[in-house]
C-alpha cells in the first residue's frame, strides 16, 4: 500500500517481482474458459512413470469443449528439474487426443513446446526452475 494509491510505490524490488508475477498468472487465467471446466490431476500417474518426477513437482489438466490448459509447477526453491513430463493415457483418452505433435503455447512465458501423443500416451519435454510454473495451452 502506497499511502492508500495502491500501486505498488513502496514495494521492495523482490515484492514487485512477485506482484509481476501474480499479474502474469492472473492474465493468463482470463485468457481461457478452459480453467473453468473440469479439473483431472496429471501428478499421481508421473510420480509412478517419470524417473525425474517426484513429490515436489505437481501438474494438471483443465479443459473446455476448445482448448486445454496443462499446469506444472515446480515446488522447491533450490532445485531445476530437467523432466520428459507424461499426460496419462486416462486423460489422453477423455481428450480424444490424437496420435500426433500439439502445439503448446506458455501462457506465462509466451514459450512454445510440443506435446507428442504417441501409443495413447502423451510426453512432452520441459525444464523448471526453483518455484517456477508453467501454464501450457493448446487446442485438440
Amino acid at each position: 500500500m502506497n499511502e492508500g494509491a495502491f500501486d505498488g510505490g513502496q514495494l521492495t524490488e523482490d515484492q514487485k517481482q512477485l506482484r509481476t508475477y501474480y499479474q502474469k498468472i492472473l492474465k493468463a487465467v482470463h485468457k481461457s474458459d478452459a480453467f473453468l471446466g473440469p479439473y483431472i490431476e496429471n501428478h499421481y500417474y508421473n510420480k509412478a512413470h517419470t524417473d525425474t518426477y517426484d513429490h515436489r513437482i505437481f501438474s494438471f489438466v483443465r479443459y473446455d469443449d476448445k482448448e486445454v490448459v496443462l499446469v506444472v509447477s515446480n515446488f522447491d526453491k533450490d532445485k531445476n528439474y530437467a523432466i520428459d513430463l507424461k499426460l496419462d493415457p486416462s486423460i489422453v483418452s477423455l481428450l480424444e487426443l490424437k496420435q500426433e505433435d500439439y502445439d503448446l503455447s506458455d501462457l506465462l512465458t509466451d514459450e512454445t513446446a510440443k506435446l507428442r501423443i504417441s501409443e495413447g500416451i502423451g510426453q512432452l519435454s520441459i525444464d523448471l526452475k526453483p518455484l517456477e510454473s508453467r501454464i501450457f495451452l493448446f487446442r485438440p
